[in-house]
C-alpha cells in the first residue's frame, strides 16, 4: 500500500471547506423533506477515510425504507476517483477462477494478442477502491446457501486479502488479491431480519439509519423536483470530494485521548448492546449464552470516521463535529428496538413511551439484562446497569443518574 505523502489539508482551507458543505446541505435541504444531515455525512466521511491509509477502512450500510433518499446520495459519488459501483454480486463476482477455456480456439488466439482484461472483478478494481452497492439487499434476497458464502467473502475483503483456490492450474494470478476496499452498501430496514447471520459471520459494517421519508408534504416537494437537482448535488458533492480522493494518501487527523477514551467506551457498550442473543424458533427461548464481539473492530471503525469528517473538514485532529458523528454510528449500529429502550433510559424515560409494541420492548430489555447493560429488579421498573452507567458516562453521553423515568 502506498505510504501516506500528503498532508491532511492541502487542497483549500478550513473555511472553504464549510462554504462546500454548507453548499451542499443548501441543497439537499431546499430539495429534500427533512433530510438527514448526520447520515449524509457519515456517508462521505467513510470515503474521506478511504484515504487514509494507516488505519483500516470503515464500511457503511445505509439503512432506509425505500425512496428516502439513501440511492440520491450514494449517487452523488458517481465519478469520483477510485470510486466504482456494482448492481448485482454473487459468489463470483470478486474472484471468478473463469480462465477463458470454453472459447473457441480461435477466438482465444485473437484475444491472446492483446492484453486481457482480468475476469476477477477485485483484479479489475486494482489495489484499492471504493465500491458502492447502492442496493445491498439484493444479496439478503438470494438464495440461503449463497448468502454466508458472499459475507464470508466480504470479510476477507475487508481485512486486506482475499483467495480462493480451483481445480485449474490456469489463472492462478487471479486466485489471490491484496489491497484496500471501503464498500457503501444501501439496505432497507429488511435487513434486520438477517441479524443473526450478519453477526455470526463477523460484523463488518457501521451501520447508519434513518427514518422513512414519508407525508403529504414529501410527495408534493418530490413531484416538484427537477431532474437538474441530482446533476447539481453531485457537483456540490465532488467539489468537496474530489481534492479529497485525487490524492494517493492523507496523513491521518489526531485523535484527543479523552475523544479516543470515548470511543473505546461507545465501542465497548455496542458490542454488549448488538451482541447475538440465540433464541428457539419455537418458543422463543434462549438456547445458548450470549457471546459479545471483541472491543477491537468497532473502535477501529468508529475511529476512523472521525479521522474522516476531520479530513472533509480539512483539520488536523478530530472535532467535535467528528465526534458527534462518531456517537451517531455508534447507536445506529445496535438493533432498533434494543437502541429505543437504552435511548428512552437515556432520556429518562421509560422504554414503554416508544412507540413499540411491548412484546418487542420486553424481548429488547431481556436482551439486555443478559449481556449486563440492564437490571430489572424483582420490585420496581428495570433500568441502567451499572455497567450501563459506567459506559455511558465514559462515552461522554449525558442522562439521568438513575437512568429511570
Amino acid at each position: 500500500m502506498t505510504s501516506p505523502t500528503a498532508a491532511v489539508s492541502p487542497f483549500h482551507s478550513s473555511e472553504s471547506s464549510s462554504a462546500l458543505w454548507m453548499a451542499i446541505e443548501g441543497k439537499l435541504q431546499r430539495n429534500f423533506e427533512k433530510p438527514d444531515i448526520e447520515a449524509a455525512k457519515l456517508l462521505f466521511a467513510s470515503v474521506a477515510a478511504h484515504r487514509i491509509v494507516q488505519y483500516p477502512p470503515a464500511w457503511i450500510m445505509a439503512i432506509a425504507p425505500s425512496g428516502s433518499m439513501k440511492t440520491a446520495l450514494l449517487d452523488t459519488l458517481q465519478d469520483l476517483p477510485s470510486v466504482h459501483f456494482v448492481d448485482e454480486v454473487t459468489t463470483n463476482t470478486f474472484i471468478s477462477g473463469y480462465t477463458g477455456k470454453q472459447e473457441q480456439s480461435e477466438k482465444k488466439k485473437q484475444r491472446e494478442k492483446k492484453p486481457r482484461a482480468p475476469a476477477s472483478y477485485l483484479h479489475r478494481l486494482g489495489q484499492e477502491a471504493i465500491l458502492i452497492a447502492a442496493d445491498f439487499s439484493t444479496v439478503l434476497a438470494m438464495d440461503k446457501r449463497k448468502r454466508p458464502v458472499i459475507l464470508a467473502q466480504l470479510r476477507r475483503i475487508y481485512d486486506g486479502h482475499f483467495s480462493r483456490e480451483f481445480g485449474t492450474g490456469e489463472n492462478l494470478s487471479e486466485s489471490t488479491w491484496k489491497g484496500r476496499l471501503t464498500l457503501l452498501a444501501g439496505v432497507t430496514p429488511e435487513v434486520d431480519k438477517h441479524y443473526t447471520l450478519l453477526q455470526s459471520l463477523g460484523e463488518r459494517f457501521v451501520r447508519v439509519r434513518w427514518p422513512r421519508a414519508g407525508g403529504v408534504s414529501t410527495g408534493l416537494r418530490a413531484m416538484r423536483q427537477q431532474s437538474s437537482v441530482a446533476t447539481q448535488l453531485r457537483a456540490a458533492v465532488h467539489d468537496l470530494l474530489r481534492p479529497i480522493l485525487s490524492q494517493t494518501a492523507v496523513l491521518a487527523p489526531e485523535i484527543d485521548p479523552l475523544f479516543e477514551d470515548r470511543v473505546a467506551h461507545l465501542g465497548e457498550l455496542v458490542a454488549l448492546a448488538r451482541a447475538q442473543v440465540s433464541r428457539t424458533r419455537e418458543r422463543h427461548e434462549l438456547d445458548a449464552e450470549p457471546a459479545p464481539e471483541g472491543n477491537t473492530r468497532l473502535p477501529q471503525q468508529l475511529a476512523q470516521i472521525g479521522r474522516g469528517w476531520a479530513v472533509v473538514e480539512r483539520s488536523p485532529r478530530v472535532t467535535g463535529a467528528g465526534m458527534q458523528l462518531v456517537r451517531r454510528a455508534a447507536f445506529d449500529c445496535i438493533p432498533p428496538v434494543r437502541c429505543a429502550a437504552l435511548q428512552a433510559f437515556i432520556a429518562g424515560r421509560s422504554p414503554y413511551s416508544a412507540e413499540l409494541p411491548p412484546v418487542l420492548i420486553n424481548r429488547a430489555l431481556e436482551d439486555l439484562e443478559l449481556v449486563g447493560l440492564v437490571e430489572k429488579p424483582k420490585n420496581g421498573d428495570a433500568g441502567l446497569s451499572p455497567l450501563a452507567v459506567e459506559l455511558l458516562h465514559g462515552a461522554g453521553v449525558a442522562f439521568p443518574q438513575s437512568g429511570r423515568e
